[in-house]
């Protein structure tokens, strides 16, 4: 699992490529509509936990915003059958209304919250797709690119934001909360994601052969 430091090394090497990108682009919409995409896609997945299934299904109904203090998002599971709330952070939501604002051209910086948009569309799709959701497989790549460039070790996947959210997540909460957040059917499972734990064989030996 990666920590909160190549967390945040991510967003840097996003931030970093747009705007070496942008020095030399002669689509400038198209370009900043890649970093916002790319952008909501890493906040999303790591802020929340949700499998990418579950990111690439939503549509813009599904998110609820009365402020950017107060806003969620509605996951309709396939794979445990359970329907999520997940609250979202002023960061995310305004990342997301920034997204859908470049979508619509819109240049208000007053007021965040778009106006007009269809709200059966889906919210991560690419610029030249009308209907259809990015593939999982294009997130993957996303990730793994951003990854190489920040310097992690790693190759970071949704499943890796996934055990990022659970790990943090149970340094401020206990397991049983997490599992029922993220969807699963047993505590068990969300065992299996807590990257905290030590490797305790490893310690007794050392102690042994001190």
């Amino acid at each position: 699992v990666i920590n909160k430091d190549e967390f945040k090394s991510l967003l840097k090497a996003l931030e970093d490529r747009y705007e070496l990108k942008s020095l030399a682009s002669t689509n400038k919409y198209a370009l900043r509509y890649s970093f916002l995409l790319h952008r909501s896609i890493v906040l999303v997945l790591f802020s929340t936990g949700i499998r990418v299934g579950e990111l690439l299904s939503l549509r813009w109904k599904d998110l609820e915003i009365e402020s950017l203090e107060k806003a969620r998002l509605y996951i309709r599971s396939h794979k445990s059958q359970k329907n999520l709330i997940k609250n979202l952070s002023p960061l995310v939501v305004k990342s997301l209304l920034e997204f859908k604002n470049h979508i619509n051209n819109e240049v208000d910086t007053k007021s965040l919250i778009p106006t007009k948009y269809n709200q059966e569309e889906f919210i991560f799709k690419a610029l030249s797709s009308a209907r259809d959701s990015l593939s999982a497989q294009a997130i993957r790549k996303v990730l793994e690119k951003l990854s190489i460039q920040a310097g992690i070790s790693i190759k970071v996947t949704p499943h890796v934001a996934r055990t990022f959210y659970i790990t943090q997540g149970l340094e401020v909460t206990d397991i049983g909360s997490m599992g029922r957040d993220v969807g699963h059917a047993s505590v068990v499972m969300t065992h299996e994601y807590d990257k905290r734990r030590k490797n305790i064989s490893a310690e007794v030996a050392e102690h042994i052969f001190q």
